[in-house]
């Protein structure tokens, strides 16, 4: 399962559906309307259908010499009606039999069409088809008018029916001239069979030669296995007698394992009494002690038989020798006996060979005469009256109702088939898009932490109407947080005269949207309190007090999250400096006061034009200070590079507890590479869904090669409502509501 969800991610799927549903909709809903639209211009066409069932009957036909015979229960004999049932000369008597030449609807006036044309237009109306498992063919025919649907229908019925008749009759004429002709033939070819069988049996005497091979080749087999048997006697004495004489004549014991000398009948006798003599000794050794003469009789007796025994084992090898003598001759005499059987064995075949090919042809002349003559005998009295293997079960009727166009089908075909593509469409788009599009594909493709998942702004704004109205001051018409007195930063000390505080005109609205100050129960406000946490755990307190904040390409919200982060950072209670240091696009001084002249800034104090007590800005919001970039410069990478940063940022932190710096984009100047070294933390800002991966592989590169300390990345713009749980890891939505339901009350 886990192989399975690493190749199709069917969450994925899903929410990627709900985000794009709108899509799906609207291609669904104008290939909908536009085939219901087509549907309805379309001419009503009416079906009227004939079914025809083929009978399981035989053919009286027989397949003798080119007669064919067709078997109506075949597959093959079905599907050829399937095709007869839409030939051109069918189509033709159609036409002539229901006089269409001269009907307007079928041939218009002033036409002059061919045969082939007219036939063919015919056909186009016509549909054949067998149903699966059945011997039913289905005739259906569509026409404008549903009348001459019927009619057309009928008529291609009967007239099918009228040509398998004449065809029939025909075909049972020429069969019967057929047979008579063979058969007259056959005859003649019978007797000359028959003629020459008794011929042959005269000359070679061979009217009971059957039985004549019977006999020869039962004493073959006899005489064959007789000599078989006799050359293994004679090999096994010869092997025996070799046997023997290796052995010599007083080896009795050896001799007797031998099977031959065992077989010797006096070998035989001496042993069997010798046995005897042995078996009753034992007995009456139990019976008598071993002084008894009935004992020492028996024991003589056996010392008696062990010598005649031994005698006789050792005239064994002259018993062998003349039992192998006799094997020879008798094995001479049959194998003698064995090659005459076998030439006359010979002899009969060579007889035999033509008398069975003679025999054959007598049996094979005489069968097929006398099927030819059945044959033809059925075919001359059932032939012309032989019914068709057809019948009509279901006779055409006027449709009541036009068969095409089916809107519902239709319709409902286009629904789904449009459905699909929309489907296979998002989904294709989504294969080919290069952006990062949730957290963890992020993290996956650029090897860094994710501090935090922001949602989109601009989705939620339009919700913000009725919820910020509960954070509106009554006393000042500003949201809480912004503006008030209780808000108001005191001024920076001015230590040794330095960083005199400079106050920013208060605007009516801010025209960037603060999250936290306008609407701090939104999940766009945790977003950025979620971000303030994560970035307290980047290390210890001196190594996180600078915070560059970098992206690959424009319009990433890069300023929009300095930004918001400067403004949680300060709601913390620490003094927090927000330096605008895209000093070819500034922003910032739009985002905090309301005059539309750009503010001295760090172009200034890098230039020498203005001091930095004198740049440093202090906002309507508790805690929180501007740098401005100030006035636009013509060489800002070389007035970058030629300013002490190192030095300004070491001023600056003795004054201030956090420095938040938004940057120019990586990948469009190297502005930021000349400010990065000096960051204690950078963080890239990613927005989800539209910064192409390459550029973003790319602005990390670049920054790493800086010496920037990428501290991790943050994915904006993230969807927001039904697919947001996908996208990033909390649920906004529902704690969004809630916390909305407490403010309020």
């Amino acid at each position: 399962m886990e192989d399975l969800g690493s190749l199709v991610d069917l969450r994925h799927l899903f929410h990627l559906v709900v985000l794009r549903w709108w899509v799906i909709a609207l291609i669904v809903s104008i290939c909908t309307l536009a085939a219901a639209g087509w549907v309805m211009r379309q001419p009503k066409i009416y079906q009227s259908r004939a079914v025809l069932q083929v009978q399981q009957q035989e053919q009286r036909i027989s397949n003798i010499e080119g007669v064919t015979q067709e078997n109506p229960s075949s597959l093959d004999f079905i599907n050829t009606v399937v095709q007869a049932l839409t030939s051109r000369n069918l189509m033709l008597r159609v036409i002539e039999s229901g006089n269409l030449r001269q009907n307007p609807a079928f041939v218009a006036p002033g036409s002059n069409p061919t045969e082939i044309q007219l036939a063919d237009r015919l056909r186009s109306k016509v549909q054949v088809s067998l149903r699966r498992g059945t011997r039913l063919i289905d005739i259906t025919v569509s026409d404008r008018n549903p009348v001459m649907a019927r009619d057309l229908a009928s008529a291609v019925v009967r007239e099918f029916i009228r040509e398998n008749f004449s065809q029939r009759l025909a075909v049972s004429k020429v069969a019967t001239d057929f047979l008579r002709e063979e058969a007259d033939k056959l005859k003649k070819k019978l007797e000359s069979s028959e003629l020459k069988l008794q011929q042959y049996k005269e000359q070679n005497r061979a009217v009971s030669l059957e039985d004549r091979q019977n006999i020869t080749v039962e004493r073959l087999r006899e005489v064959s296995s007789e000599a078989t048997e006799a050359n293994n006697q004679r090999l096994r004495l010869e092997a025996d007698i070799e046997q023997v004489h290796k052995l010599g004549a007083g080896n009795t014991e050896e001799l007797l394992r031998i099977r031959s000398v065992a077989e010797i009948p006096q070998v035989a006798a001496a042993r069997a009494e010798l046995a005897d003599a042995t078996a009753e000794f034992s007995a009456l050794q139990d019976r008598y002690g071993y002084k008894h003469p009935k004992l020492i009789a028996s024991q003589k007796r056996i010392e008696l038989l062990e010598k005649t025994l031994a005698e006789s084992t050792a005239k064994a090898g002259d018993i062998l020798q003349r039992q192998y003598d006799a094997a020879v001759l008798t094995e001479s005499k049959l194998t003698a006996a064995l090659k005459e059987q076998e030439d006359a064995a010979l002899e009969l075949n060579k007889i035999a060979i033509p008398y069975n090919v003679l025999q054959r042809d007598v049996e094979s002349d005489r069968s097929l005469y006398e099927t030819l003559l059945q044959r033809m005998k059925e075919t001359s009295v059932t032939g012309p009256v032989e019914q068709a293997p057809y019948t009509l079960i279901e006779e055409p009727m006027v449709p009541g109702h036009p068969s095409q166009p089916n809107v519902r089908r239709t319709i409902m075909m286009v629904f789904i088939f449009s459905l699909l593509v929309a489907f296979a469409g998002i989904i294709i788009l989504d294969v080919f898009d290069s952006s990062l599009r949730s957290v963890d594909e992020a993290e996956k493709f650029l090897h860094l932490p994710a501090l935090v998942g922001i949602p989109n702004h601009r989705a939620i704004s339009a919700r913000r109407g009725q919820r910020q109205k509960n954070f509106i001051s009554p006393d000042t018409n500003y949201p809480i947080g912004y503006g008030s007195s209780s808000y108001r930063s005191a001024s920076i000390p001015d230590d040794e005269g330095d960083f005199p505080p400079k106050i920013l005109a208060k605007s009516d609205r801010l025209n960037y949207p603060i999250a936290a100050i306008e609407d701090p129960a939104s999940s766009l406000a945790e977003a950025y309190r979620t971000l303030r946490v994560s970035l307290s755990m980047l290390g210890p307190e001196e190594e996180r007090r600078v915070l560059l904040f970098v992206s690959a390409v424009p319009e990433e919200g890069k300023t929009y999250t300095s930004l918001n982060t400067a403004v949680v950072l300060a709601q913390q209670g620490r003094r927090t400096l927000l330096i605008d240091a895209d000093l070819r696009r500034p922003s910032l001084h739009k985002a905090l006061q309301s005059r539309s002249e750009v503010p001295i800034g760090m172009t200034d104090l890098f230039s020498g034009n203005a001091k930095l007590n004198e740049v440093i800005q202090q906002t309507d919001i508790e805690n929180l200070f501007l740098l401005p970039a100030g006035r636009r410069a013509p060489n800002p990478a070389e007035l970058l590079s030629s300013a002490d940063l190192g030095k300004l940022i070491e001023q600056l932190l003795k004054k201030f507890d956090r420095i938040v710096i938004d940057s120019a984009p990586v990948n469009a100047v190297s502005d930021t590479l000349v400010l990065a070294p000096h960051a204690h933390k950078t963080i890239l800002v990613v927005r989800a869904g539209t910064t192409h991966r390459k550029a973003v592989e790319r602005g990390v590169l670049l920054l790493r090669k800086s010496g920037a300390r990428l501290a991790g990345f943050v994915l904006n713009r993230l969807p927001t409502g039904r697919a947001a749980s996908y996208y990033y890891y909390y649920y906004g939505d529902k704690y969004e509501k809630d916390s909305a339901y407490g403010a309020a009350g």
